[in-house]
């Protein structure tokens, strides 16, 4: 391969590229949620709830992604 070329990447190899960036999008959402929440005034049980709906958010992300490698490898 030249250096021109693009690398190119397995399908568990792209997932496990992508995983950490996406994961990383969904915590700083949920971190400017919970700001935005605050100075609007919102409740303390309200600002708890938000990292947790992102937390079922990125499971269910995670595991959409370890499927659909799986469905492309297969």
């Amino acid at each position: 391969m030249h250096d021109s070329e693009p690398a190119l990447f397995t399908t568990e190899q792209a997932m496990r590229n992508v995983k950490p960036r996406v994961q990383a999008a969904v915590a700083q959402g949920s971190f400017l949620a919970v700001h935005e929440a605050q100075a609007a005034g919102a409740s303390e049980e309200m600002k708890a709830a938000i990292p947790a709906s992102y937390a079922r958010a990125w499971s269910e992300i995670d595991a959409f992604l370890d499927q659909r490698a799986g469905d492309i490898d297969a």
